[in-house]
C-alpha cells in the first residue's frame, strides 16, 4: 500500500487530526512566520505538482486535473485530505514536527500512486503561502502501479 508521509503532499503532501475541533480560522490572524514550526490554521493547495526525476518533461499538475489537497494545523497536530481526480479523498492526521527546514508528518496513510521521502518535506513560509517541496517523492505517472522518482511541490494558501 502506498503511503503519504505528510500532506499530500505533498502531495502529496498533501500533499490534518486534532485540528478538526471545529475552530474557525479568523480572517484577522497574524501573518505567518517564515518557518513551518508553529503553523496554525487551514490551508488549501493552489499548486500541487509532481515532476518526473527521470524525465523532467513529464509532470502532473494534480490540482489542475481536479485533485485537491487541504491541511489544517493546530497545536502540533495536522489533519490533511488528499483527493486525486475522480477518486474519493483520503484523510490523514497526527502530530507533526519540524527538523531544520523539513516538516515531518508522523502519521501515514495510503495514497494511490504517491509516496513521499522518508524524512518529510522541505517547508517554507512566504507571506501567507506555505511552500512544501520533496525531491525524494515517488509518483505513478502512467497508472501502471509502479512508483517513479519525482519532485513534489505544493503551494498552500490560508483559507
Amino acid at each position: 500500500m502506498r503511503k503519504l508521509t505528510l500532506l499530500a503532499a505533498l502531495l502529496a503532501g498533501a500533499l490534518v487530526a486534532a485540528c478538526a475541533s471545529g475552530e474557525n480560522v479568523m480572517l484577522d490572524e497574524p501573518p505567518l512566520s517564515d518557518t513551518c514550526e508553529n503553523l496554525n490554521g487551514r490551508f488549501r493547495a493552489t499548486n500541487l505538482r509532481f515532476t518526473s526525476l527521470t524525465d523532467p518533461g513529464v509532470y502532473r499538475d494534480v490540482d489542475a486535473m481536479g485533485g485537491t489537497y487541504a491541511v489544517s494545523f493546530t497545536n502540533g497536530m495536522y489533519r490533511a485530505e488528499y483527493g486525486e481526480p475522480g477518486l474519493t479523498p483520503v484523510t490523514y492526521s497526527g502530530p507533526y514536527g519540524v527538523e531544520g527546514e523539513r516538516i515531518v508528518f508522523t502519521d501515514t496513510g495510503p495514497v494511490r500512486g504517491i509516496e513521499l521521502g522518508q524524512a518529510g518535506v522541505e517547508c517554507r513560509v512566504i507571506g501567507d503561502t506555505v511552500v512544501m517541496y520533496d525531491d525524494q517523492a515517488r509518483y505513478d505517472f502512467d497508472g501502471d502501479g509502479i512508483l517513479e522518482p519525482a519532485i513534489l511541490q505544493v503551494d498552500l494558501d490560508r483559507y
